[in-house]
């Protein structure tokens, strides 16, 4: 394997900064004629499969947040079943690549039935949608990265348009702050190396943080094959729990917001039954010593942008760890290949 530093991957989750700043100094037309459709939406309904699922909660936070009636469907959900919605509404669909069944299937559903639709996507890609907001490059890796926080960027700017609060000027300042996120790496990479034999990854948050869990774990399974599952502090508590055994690695996204003292509870709870856990974000009310990635202080809105970034880096670093390839969604090997060539995605 080559050096992990070569890989897509590694490189992209490194060029986000950059891709940020493109973002936020786009044109501004593009985002005030969106978000004037959205502001006289009825509801509006965020649509998505995988991590673009996972930028549509997190995008319904945010518009919610903005006094909007906003909510995440998956996309093959909207697609397939009977979801009540009026010419009044507006439907988001986010994809990569514009590409995915389900994406497109979701947008015909909706344009027949006459809602405003917004598609939310990487660059160059064509979708039938009555406004395309264009993101980021298209990525070369099979675990994305950049398109998901260019999708959460972009929604960010849109809620900030709409008034949700704690967005504003703190934007101008998430470059920046991915780029101080990222001297995090070689720490990262340490502890990476130092459980690369461990059998499960669980990753755990609460309310808005559960969809970064839920991302981490995704990227984590992708790139390195390992088994990892995301879940939200209260799914955790509620059963998931009694499944986990000791030396089981658990994860909590911990941002300031009304899950902070959650979040510490839980870690205590793991702790007591042998697992060991790390923290991304704000270091825990727990002992001192108990490993952590911070980021930046920012909103409990915008922290999904900033604590993301640590947990692409475990994902790659795992990989290395494993030996994987974190670039390929392993259909380098034959049975997967055939696995996911034999369903249409």
């Amino acid at each position: 394997m080559p050096p992990i530093t070569e890989s897509v991957l590694y490189q992209t989750i490194y060029r986000q900064p950059a891709d940020w700043r493109a973002l936020i100094a786009r044109d501004p037309a593009e985002l005030a004629a969106a978000a004037e459709k959205l502001g006289a939406a009825g509801r509006i309904l965020l649509v998505g499969i995988g991590t673009s699922h996972h930028a549509a909660e997190i995008g319904a936070f945010l518009f919610r947040a903005a006094g909007r009636d906003a909510w995440a469907v998956h996309s093959p959900d909207f697609a397939s079943y009977p979801i009540p919605f009026t010419r009044d509404d507006a439907v988001v669909v986010i994809s990569h690549r514009g590409t995915k069944k389900f994406s497109a299937q979701s947008l015909q559903v909706a344009r027949d039935k006459g809602a405003w639709t917004l598609a939310i996507s990487g660059q160059d890609a064509a979708m039938p949608a009555d406004q395309v907001l264009h993101t980021v490059a298209q990525e070369r890796s099979a675990t994305f990265t950049a398109s998901y926080t260019g999708a959460l960027l972009t929604l960010a700017l849109l809620a900030g348009r709409l008034g949700a609060p704690g967005i504003g000027d703190a934007l101008d300042a998430l470059p920046g702050q991915a780029e101080q996120t990222l001297t995090n790496d070689a720490q990262v990479r340490e502890w990476a190396q130092q459980r690369s034999a461990a059998s499960r990854f669980i990753f755990a948050g609460g309310g808005i943080a559960s969809w970064t869990a839920r991302e981490g774990a995704l990227k984590t399974k992708e790139a390195s094959y390992v088994t990892a599952e995301g879940m939200s502090l209260e799914a955790l508590l509620h059963g998931a729990l009694t499944g986990l055994h000791l030396g089981d690695q658990l994860l909590i996204v911990n941002v300031r917001g009304a899950f902070e003292q959650r979040a510490s509870e839980m870690a205590a709870a793991g702790r007591e039954v042998g697992l060991e856990v790390t923290w991304v974000g704000n270091p825990l009310d727990q002992p001192s010593g108990l490993p952590g990635f911070a980021v930046p202080t920012t909103s409990e809105l915008l922290a999904p942008l900033l604590t993301v970034i640590p947990l692409q880096l475990v994902a790659c670093y795992l990989a290395e760890a494993q030996s994987a390839n974190p670039d390929s969604f392993r259909m380098h090997v034959p049975e997967y290949d055939r696995a996911f060539k034999s369903v249409k995605l």
